[in-house]
């Protein structure tokens, strides 16, 4: 057992408590206060393109960055861009099917339906915002897999980000997220 119980988060309020492993690498685990669950709770954005590593956002990456931030006691709030896919890819073979797919419906399995056009995504309602990646995420959201560092990104993605850095607010982007 590594000291940690039912309720101990990583990055937190209330107590901090004794987790030498994690504090040999300078991370804190804390006991989440009782005042948490309301509306102190931190916001942050996860924007997803799709439901999958070679066409959408990397499933294993979105849902464990949802994980993450719920066991911190922050509430997740997925976005994801309204519009086509790039590209649709059968996940079995590997191979582009001729197929059309909506980035914001294939992100709501992900979110489990609980998805917001990233239009709507806005700083000032968020503490800090989350990109996954996956192949998807390099051809929905950006145009790095045909054009690499002279690439560009999804509209409404380049204004959140903008904002967010404006606000001095973080951004996280895994893999080869934009």
């Amino acid at each position: 057992m590594d000291g940690r119980r039912d309720g101990d988060v990583a990055e937190g309020h209330g107590e901090a408590l004794a987790h030498p492993p994690l504090a040999r690498k300078g991370l804190l685990l804390r006991r989440r206060s009782a005042t948490q669950g309301g509306m102190d709770r931190k916001r942050i954005g996860v924007i997803l393109c799709g439901s999958g590593h070679r066409d959408g956002s990397e499933i294993h990456e979105a849902t464990l960055a949802l994980l993450a931030i719920g066991r911190a006691g922050a509430e997740a709030i997925c976005f994801a861009p309204r519009g086509a896919q790039q590209r649709v890819c059968d996940h079995v073979t590997g191979k582009e099917v001729d197929d059309r797919r909506d980035m914001m419906t294939e992100s709501a399995r992900i979110a489990r339906g609980r998805i917001r056009d990233l239009a709507l995504a806005h700083a000032a309602d968020l503490d800090a915002i989350v990109i996954p990646g996956g192949q998807g995420a390099a051809v929905n959201l950006s145009t790095f897999s045909a054009e690499g560092e002279h690439c560009t990104v999804h509209p409404e993605l380049a204004r959140l980000v903008r904002e967010m850095v404006e606000a001095g607010k973080p951004v996280g982007a895994m893999c080869i997220a934009p």
